[in-house]
């Protein structure tokens, strides 16, 4: 929430984000991934936040949802503007 309401605070009138999808297929091979770099001693780690949550970030500090586009089975990216 804080990095989000952070570029959300910055932005002047569009803001892009890509972020992995929040599914299953996608929260499993994330939890797996951690797991993997956990093992090789990595302090990396990979989240999936609720759209919904990053939707009620953005208008929050006053940003408005302008397109969702999903890219594959993994990512997706929304446009947020003022």
């Amino acid at each position: 929430d804080a990095l989000l309401g952070a570029a959300a605070d910055r932005t002047r009138r569009t803001l892009l984000l890509t972020y992995p999808q929040d599914r299953l297929l996608v929260r499993l091979l994330v939890r797996a991934a951690d797991r993997f770099l956990r093992a090789r001693g990595s302090t990396f780690q990979v989240y999936v936040h609720p759209v919904g949550r990053i939707e009620a970030v953005a208008a929050a500090h006053g940003l408005r949802p302008q397109a969702r586009v999903r890219h594959g089975v993994a990512w997706e990216s929304a446009v947020f503007a003022r």
